[in-house]
């Protein structure tokens, strides 16, 4: 053999020891120092369920539709007087997407929940864009671990159809996209930054910032009220937002099945949620855009569906007067939503107990 392979050989010997060093030293500091802070209400809402998990027996997990839309309080009054008793939560946070969702799912198991029997998730089209307000921010990076990364990678160089060249063209349009939420999962890898941030707030007896409360709603159950855009924005927007209800109406959203990512995400969401002791709820609030993701039948039957993106079942959920904008309900909105959930709920319920047959994975009426 050659003094250049040796060479080679050497330098390929030194690489894999210095990668395998650098991977332990920062599963070694990950594991000793304190975890990088989770972003503003997602921390008030998983210390909540830290100190107060064991007295809930739903929770709500989803975007600004369930934290906007889902009253506690009015669902588990309506739950409780026919004969269930009802404490739930609404972990829903605004802009929150799959698959933001699977980690704070993750989160949210790991607290107290000892009473835990329902977990209502919003399903929607895995998505893997980084929107301009998570790239480099805290709020994109807490959830960039390996799982995640792993899922990210499985829905864009896996979920494409189509013929051979669409399917390359795909894949290479998603490629920086990917090296997106590859540079974010090692930022969060590596403890960029938490070092010095520690030794600072050592040196100088920084305290953690106080919990801000008022994230939990008036009534501490995770409930907050759209919040309706300023004038001006409101004024240019609203022909346009009640032009799209309107055309929902005459001509409802239909049903797409989603790609890998998507089915894979929610099959993995199943079987956590079941593993935990506690039945999975899937929660489609309406629709004003064309398409919506409605599991394909093999996973629809596994858990209960509300689909309520029917304007015809449910018209309430679709008239101008109670919406801020295409997706928030106002507060008269929420509570109808609310009231339409619990009934929907009532009858998943019952299926459950075998009191009527209802089929599971069909919207329930």
């Amino acid at each position: 053999m050659t003094p250049r392979f040796f060479l080679i050989a050497q330098f390929a010997r030194n690489l894999v020891f210095a990668v395998a060093g650098f991977c332990f030293s920062c599963w070694l500091s990950g594991n000793n120092i304190p975890k990088p802070a989770l972003p503003y209400v997602v921390r008030e809402k998983i210390a909540h369920l830290h100190d107060h998990g064991n007295e809930y027996d739903a929770v709500f997990l989803g975007s600004s539709r369930i934290q906007n839309h889902v009253m506690p309080q009015v669902f588990d009054a309506l739950v409780s007087e026919r004969g269930i008793p009802m404490h739930s939560f609404n972990f829903g946070i605004s802009a929150m997407h799959t698959p933001e969702d699977d980690y704070l799912l993750d989160l949210i198991l790991a607290q107290p929940h000892g009473r835990l029997r329902w977990v209502f998730v919003e399903i929607d089209f895995f998505d893997g864009a980084i929107r301009r307000d998570e790239n480099g921010t805290l709020r994109g990076l807490y959830w960039h671990d390996w799982p995640r990364l792993c899922s990210v990678f499985l829905d864009l160089f896996t979920g494409t159809g189509g013929s051979v060249f669409r399917r390359l063209r795909t894949i290479r349009e998603n490629i920086p996209v990917f090296f997106d939420h590859a540079k974010l999962f090692f930022q969060r890898a590596v403890n960029l930054g938490r070092g010095a941030d520690l030794a600072q707030r050592w040196l100088f007896k920084i305290p953690d910032s106080a919990l801000d409360v008022n994230t939990l709603g008036e009534g501490k159950d995770g409930w907050l009220p759209a919040e309706p855009l300023p004038t001006k924005s409101q004024e240019n927007l609203s022909a346009s937002w009640r032009a799209s209800l309107r055309q929902r109406v005459t001509e409802p959203p239909k049903k797409d099945p989603g790609d890998a990512g998507t089915t894979s995400s929610l099959s993995a969401k199943l079987k956590k949620i079941t593993a935990a002791g506690a039945t999975p709820v899937w929660v489609i609030p309406a629709r004003v855009r064309q398409y919506y993701f409605y599991p394909e039948r093999t996973l629809a039957e596994r858990a209960p569906i509300i689909d309520l993106c029917d304007p015809h079942l449910y018209p309430d959920l679709y008239r101008e007067e109670l919406h801020v904008d295409t997706s928030h309900l106002n507060a008269t909105g929420a509570r109808i939503f609310t009231r339409i959930l619990a009934e929907r709920f009532l009858a998943v319920a019952a299926n459950q107990q075998g009191a009527q047959p209802v089929g599971s994975g069909v919207p329930v009426e």
